[in-house]
């Protein structure tokens, strides 16, 4: 593993922004990813790069390591937005 680097997945800026949306879109419309799914956490690009990463723990190595969330700027409510909405995706 040291050799390589494919089973490490930087998040992009786009990503990140992609991320951001989401969570305000959850927060300005009192949705909560939990119960309401994924249609409380819009993710148009990113939700397709969930599902390969979540094919990758199932069916390729098990595991992957995601660098780059920063969570600078998000109040607890907003982190656990976050954290849900990634969740309901993967």
């Amino acid at each position: 593993m040291a050799a390589s680097t494919d089973w490490i997945w930087q998040l992009s800026d786009a990503q990140l922004d992609e991320l951001g949306a989401a969570v305000d879109f959850a927060r300005e419309r009192g949705l909560d990813p939990m119960s309401d799914g994924v249609a409380a956490f819009p993710l148009p690009s990113f939700a397709r790069q969930l599902h390969e990463l979540v094919d990758e723990l199932d069916n390729g190595r098990g595991f992957v390591l995601v660098r780059g969330l920063n969570l600078d700027g998000y109040c607890g409510d907003d982190i656990d937005l976050l954290y849900a909405g990634i969740g309901c995706h993967m």
